[in-house]
């Protein structure tokens, strides 16, 4: 089988860093360039004839991969004007065609995506284009499902701008991965000398044939087109290569954990026999706090993944195992063990020293206080009570009353009389994000806590709502009453009536969290109707209900109108 990079751009996102080096020649660490990835996955699905096209530096971009890889049989395409993507591939039907089936891959990509793996399901699929799509949101999207393949493309809206008719369900978003498979027959369907391979992909689904979809999950991949998305590149690169030499094993595999608005990233490198976790970030800051509270929790028999080694802009720790989420979804789960260890967890937090915490942070220390539980209502009437959504949005055809935002007056006098139900708790340790997507579990069964950049002194209750009264899970009355009766077995004077308190309050930032990543993160759209499930089972609870009468009215009477509706 025959592969084509595709390396002629110009990489004008990245601005003057392409100016004397092509893109595909971006440095990723020591003596690793971007492009070389990309050949190395193609090596590894034993692809060994591979056309280039070629156009900004490209005698530099050809002079490195045959000094580089003297081993492979090149063919090089230069373009004295750019034909793009779809152009760029017909403009070497002559090499490519020879070849049944052919792979083509982007040059600026970083991915850990088994090319082999992406092979076998397009020749299974029998269809003569395959497109590698890893999930995404509504905008600038794939629209597909598994059984009718390729449905059309998302303009930044998420609206569909052509393609066929989408059905009612399912049917899922991805973004394209820069990797494909055809079958030698699509060049049949290419037209024309400069035009984009979507263009092709648009008139394969007019004629009404299927494009087949292999769907890399949760396999690590990135797009590298501009300096932000490059330096994070690096930095998950430098990580693997550091996490290797822990493994003692090249990668089986990199899973992309989580990726956070900012530039945080969670990254698991899987070896044969075991795996690792690299946590990246452009912000020592970030990663020296980890690294501290890591190693002080640790001291105090709080159960954290170990950090084991150091890089330049990243963390390799050790691997705390899965989601408490994605174990609690599957029927055979332990849930009742799984649940009260967390509740252990959060006895050991509260009974380790906070001078010794405060002492450690310094002036950094922070504290849930009044100033949390304004934000908490304010983050509520700026997301959920607000105007209608924006056009696209996933959140426009929700259907509801019309609802007037709270004065900043209501707002500073619900936080006054909220705060006054938990300033009388015991000062503690406190996560403050304490729920199954931050709960880890090993293949022993050890539930461990992970995100410790939330850690602060406060109070208890609000994490055990936080546990207690999940977003990301269904709701369960045995679920809730382990919880709660097992933590206040072990703090019996305390006064279950803040708990109630510290849920009602918890929901309203859980609720604005899913209101408002609702359009980037399909997770927390998702997570919508169990926000006003878990908000009416809470104010239906009498101790809820008559801490409620104390806040102002017009607060009160939005978050039911809103629950009711």
């Amino acid at each position: 089988m025959k592969a084509m990079i595709l390396a002629a751009g110009k990489g004008t996102r990245l601005g003057d860093l392409t100016a004397e080096v092509p893109k595909p020649l971006m440095p990723l660490a020591d003596g690793v360039r971007i492009i070389d990835v990309t050949v190395e996955r193609l090596r590894q699905a034993g692809i060994v004839e591979i056309a280039v096209n070629l156009h900004h530096h490209g005698r530099q971009v050809q002079s490195h991969l045959e000094t580089r890889y003297p081993d492979l049989d090149w063919r090089f395409f230069p373009e004295e004007r750019l034909l793009n993507t779809g152009g760029g591939i017909l403009n070497a039907r002559a090499f490519l065609e020879d070849s049944e089936h052919f792979v083509v891959s982007n040059s600026d990509i970083l991915h850990f995506i088994p090319v082999a793996e992406a092979v076998r399901a397009h020749l299974e699929s029998g269809s003569r284009a395959t497109m590698v799509l890893k999930p995404s949101s509504a905008a600038r999207a794939v629209v597909f499902c598994a059984r009718r393949g390729v449905l059309g493309f998302t303009n930044p809206r998420g609206e569909l701008y052509y393609g066929r008719g989408v059905p009612e369900q399912p049917f899922s978003y991805g973004t394209f991965c820069g990797l494909q498979v055809f079958h030698r027959s699509i060049f049949d369907a290419m037209d024309g000398d400069a035009f984009s391979i979507v263009d092709t992909y648009a008139a394969l689904i007019a004629a009404g044939e299927r494009i087949h979809v292999f769907d890399a999950g949760d396999l690590y991949w990135s797009d590298l087109g501009t300096p932000d998305r490059l330096e994070a590149g690096r930095r998950v690169f430098r990580a693997s290569l550091a996490a290797e030499q822990v493994l003692g094993e090249p990668p089986a595999a990199l899973r992309s954990v989580f990726r956070g608005a900012g530039d945080k990233e969670i990254t698991r490198v899987e070896g044969k026999a075991r795996s690792v976790v690299a946590v990246t970030s452009a912000a020592d800051r970030e990663l020296d706090e980890l690294d501290r509270r890591s190693r002080f929790l640790a001291r105090h028999g709080v159960p954290v993944p170990s950090v084991l080694t150091r890089t330049p802009g990243g963390l390799v720790v050790g691997d705390g195992g899965r989601q408490l989420l994605r174990l609690l979804s599957e029927r055979d789960a332990n849930a009742g063990d799984l649940l009260a260890q967390a509740v252990d967890i959060l006895v050991v937090l509260a009974r380790v020293p906070t001078d010794t915490f405060l002492e450690l942070e310094g002036a950094a220390a922070r504290a849930f206080d009044r100033d949390n539980v304004l934000f908490d209502i304010r983050y509520f009437n700026r997301h959920v009570i607000s105007p209608a959504p924006a056009t696209g949005s996933v959140l426009e055809d929700r259907s509801g009353p019309a609802l007037t935002r709270f004065s900043e007056q209501a707002c500073e006098h619900a936080a006054d009389i909220a705060w006054s139900w938990l300033d009388d708790q015991p000062t503690v340790l406190m996560h403050r994000d304490f729920q199954s997507t931050n709960l880890v579990v090993d293949e022993r069964g050890t539930v461990r806590v992970v995100d410790l950049s939330t850690l602060r002194t406060g109070v208890s209750v609000y994490d055990l709502a936080s546990l207690a009264f999940d977003i990301y899970l269904p709701h369960r009355e045995d679920w809730l009453e382990l919880i709660v009766d097992a933590f206040f077995e072990r703090f019996p004077e305390l006064d279950r009536t803040a708990f109630w308190g510290a849920a009602w309050l918890r929901l309203l930032q859980a609720t604005a969290a899913a209101f408002r990543f609702a359009d980037q993160r399909p997770f927390f759209a998702r997570t919508i109707p169990a926000c006003f499930e878990k908000l009416e089972r809470v104010m239906s609870e009498p101790a809820a209900a008559e801490l409620l009468t104390e806040l102002p009215p017009e607060v009160v009477d939005q978050v039911v109108r809103l629950v009711e509706a």
